[in-house]
């Protein structure tokens, strides 16, 4: 009993840890925020990646896209933690609300519950029809993977799927990079596609 006792405080102490650091790798973005808050009042959309069950039908990648991926997937499983990825997602995405509520955004989540089944394609379609500003999904990568930092996904130039929002994404992720790497030395990724 005291080892159990002794995994769940240590996984409690873990997971305390991580999102400290995901709420400090938030609180750099804040210049980048700040410039767009001062220009015009902003729509912000988060989606917390994931949720508890997961749904294995499949759906398009794009609008008329021919290749397709799972609707949505519960994510992993902290091999350390036993956290569960999709709860993660939510526990950051909810302060990472607050936070730029209180910095003067309006921000909509994807989902407020774990207990959800919304596709890839409906979180799109929930910015969509805010007219969002900004799209954030937050996600965890896995670890032992190669990959540590904070990566920034932009869509590529010639995208399908971009609708000529390229230069507007391209700058946004280049001013977070920027931010983030100016206020801490850390190995940062960008992808682009």
């Amino acid at each position: 009993m005291k080892g159990v006792d002794y995994m769940k405080g240590r996984t409690k102490k873990l997971i305390q840890t991580y999102l400290v650091l995901l709420l400090l790798v938030f609180t750099w973005f804040g210049g980048a925020f700040q410039v767009m808050a001062k220009s015009s009042p902003r729509v912000i959309v988060i989606d917390p990646a994931f949720q508890e069950v997961a749904d294995d039908s499949k759906e398009p990648v794009g609008p008329g896209a021919f290749r397709t991926s799972d609707e949505a997937s519960s994510g992993n499983v902290g091999a350390t933690t036993g956290y569960p990825e999709y709860e993660l997602t939510l526990q950051v995405a909810l302060k990472l609300k607050a936070d730029l509520e209180n910095a003067g955004y309006e921000v909509i989540l994807t989902r407020s519950s774990n207990d959800v089944n919304i596709s890839n394609s409906g979180r799109a379609m929930i910015a969509n029809m805010f007219e969002a500003d900004l799209f954030i999904v937050v996600s965890a990568k896995e670890e032992g993977n190669g990959s540590s930092g904070v990566q920034v996904v932009c869509q590529s130039e010639d995208n399908p799927y971009n609708y000529g929002n390229y230069e507007d994404g391209r700058l946004l992720s280049d001013t977070i990079l920027g931010s983030i790497s100016r206020s801490e030395e850390r190995r940062v990724g960008k992808e682009c596609r």
